[in-house]
């Protein structure tokens, strides 16, 4: 056998181990990884709900299951929120209470306008639609089948809007990115840099300049017009500027010891606007819910408790076969709940404030950051 020979057998064997293990790989994502009742799960629904635990879960795993200890794992923390999602479903289905489509979406494009950051943050890969819409279709089941579908009228909806009107108009949202510079003449190399490549991260290493966190990092940040407004200086400037444009200098910014420098670019702009009742309907259901059942999370844990309890659950992975169903069942207590301040751990926060960042059961946008754009 020749050299060319032994490089085209030996480049076969390549292949051909590589295609066996991604049959392997396939194989093994379709494996049984977990069954409650009739419904069976995947290897691969189970890995993406590892794939999105944070040490967030882990605290709320321990919290709302009273155990003096959290999973030990990503793999059991997983495995219980798969589990409490199915049952939680599963529940709805028996209830007859689950959300359409057009309900789920409807809420979604809500939290979208009162908190523009959420794109932001789904771009990044910080967050996804799809778990957004997990959240949102879990918020309903809950509040459905926890107020045993409370009877709230059109007329109610109608005179709660109209009584809280205020609170459904929007401000002005300013796309911008921005960058903290010390010094004017490093600030206007930055600027003519950053002009020319659209790139705030090149320039900040070009200038050594230290991206500040928050607004101030170079990256696009949604911000509330009563946030930019903070700093009189650079919302008089950026909020003139065309989308897509840049300062025509740096921005000088007081900052009590001296001056200090900020160059912005307007990415956006997202006009105020006042959410119609038909928006909007969806969330004061929510919120009625919220406001005359407050027992009803105590009412759906209850529910839900009794259901684990009727089904069977098979996990297959012996790791997790004897811990899991122990923080699963007490995650769906009533004792989980604090009775000191109406918080209900373990079930997403129906959202009560309208145009609050508050998304039901996600985290923290990105994007949108609470603290002032002061440097």
């Amino acid at each position: 056998m020749n050299h060319s020979d032994l490089f085209r057998a030996n480049k076969l064997g390549f292949f051909v181990v590589t295609a066996s293990l991604l049959a392997l790989s396939g194989c093994h994502n379709k494996l049984p990884a977990a069954k409650m009742g009739n419904q069976e799960f995947s290897t691969a629904d189970y890995l993406s709900y590892v794939e999105k635990v944070t040490p967030q879960t882990f605290q709320q795993d321990q919290t709302i299951s009273g155990q003096s200890s959290p999973p030990p794992d990503a793999g059991a923390a997983g495995m219980i929120e798969m589990l409490r999602d199915a049952a939680t479903d599963q529940l709805a289905a028996e209830h007859k209470c689950v959300p359409t489509k057009a309900e789920i979406d409807a809420l979604y494009e809500i939290e979208n306008k009162r908190n523009p950051g959420l794109s932001e943050a789904i771009q990044h890969g910080l967050l996804s639609e799809a778990d957004m819409k997990r959240e949102i279709k879990s918020t309903l089941e809950q509040a459905s089948i926890g107020s045993n579908e409370a009877d709230i009228s059109d007329a109610d909806i109608q005179s709660y809007y109209q009584k809280n009107l205020s609170e459904y108009k929007l401000p002005i949202y300013y796309g911008v990115k921005m960058a903290l510079i010390q010094n004017q003449t490093t600030a206007v190399q930055f600027l003519n840099q950053v002009k020319a490549s659209g790139d705030f991260l090149t320039a900040a290493m070009n200038n050594h300049v230290a991206l500040q966190p928050g607004p101030l990092d170079g990256q696009e940040h949604i911000l509330p017009d009563t946030q930019l407004q903070q700093v009189k200086p650079v919302y008089d400037v950026v909020s003139k500027l065309q989308q897509g444009q840049f300062v025509s200098a740096p921005i000088a910014v007081p900052n009590g010891k001296g001056v200090q420098y900020v160059v912005a670019q307007l990415t956006r702009e997202i006009p105020a606007e006042t959410l119609t009742l038909q928006q909007v309907s969806p969330l004061i259901k929510l919120q009625l819910i919220a406001s005359r059942f407050p027992a009803y999370t105590q009412h759906f844990l209850a529910l839900l408790n009794d259901y684990i309890k009727s089904q069977k659950i098979r996990i297959y992975n012996p790791r997790y076969a004897q811990i899991v169903p122990i923080y699963l069942l007490a995650s769906a207590s009533i004792t989980s709940v604090a009775p000191s301040t109406g918080g209900t751990p373990g079930a997403p926060a129906v959202p009560v404030t309208p145009g609050a960042p508050a998304t039901p059961g996600a985290p923290a946008t990105p994007g949108a950051p609470a603290a002032p754009v002061s440097p």
